[in-house]
């Protein structure tokens, strides 16, 4: 299925009268492009942590750590009826899947996402990415010369990071509360 371009996302809005959200410009062509790009330059790694270490069918893939597999064996042992008959120290852990983000280490006021220089984009895995917005203060800055910051209120429902891993199987985990934007308005 081919993406649309933001050209077309201006059309819409112009004859259906709905705005633009971040999400919506992280669908776009352009957006896809700019993000393989970045990915590929960082050979399909995470740059902060490496994963992923496994890929399968293309996909990358990462080992559980110790309480991934408590949690789903867990969850499987409550399971009435389940087709699973082994124990614990038997159980052969599947690997989960390694979602690759493209992060900017910095926002420029009203530039689009895929309008960066390179060097403003690293690929991180969505946990390593998370922890970044959790960690870590994002600069949002007015201009291209990033020499006046701006203070925006981070979203209180994905931290800043835009993204929700709960929720990666819907609209690839976009938080829902600020459209990926990660932020809501000016302080």
């Amino acid at each position: 299925m081919k993406k649309k371009s933001y050209y077309d996302l201006l059309n819409e809005e112009i004859i259906n009268g709905f705005k633009i959200t971040y999400q919506d410009k992280l669908s776009t062509s352009e957006w896809q492009n700019k993000r393989e790009q970045i990915i590929s330059r960082d050979n399909c790694k995470c740059i902060k942590c490496g994963e992923p270490k496994i890929t399968l069918y293309g996909m990358g893939l990462r080992e559980m750590n110790q309480s991934e597999r408590d949690e789903r064996w867990e969850r499987i042992s409550q399971i009435p009826n389940s087709p699973i008959k082994f124990s614990k120290d038997k159980i052969v852990y599947p690997r989960v899947t390694v979602q690759l983000h493209v992060h900017h280490k910095y926002y420029i006021l009203n530039k689009l996402p895929w309008e960066y220089q390179d060097i403003a984009l690293i690929t991180l895995c969505d946990l390593c990415h998370k922890e970044v917005h959790n960690t870590e203060k994002i600069l949002v800055f007015k201009d291209d010369s990033l020499t006046e910051t701006i203070d925006l209120e981070a979203c209180n429902n994905c931290n800043g990071s835009g993204y929700l891993s709960h929720y990666k199987y819907y609209m690839n985990g976009i938080c829902f509360n600020c459209s990926g934007t990660g932020y809501f308005e000016l302080k």
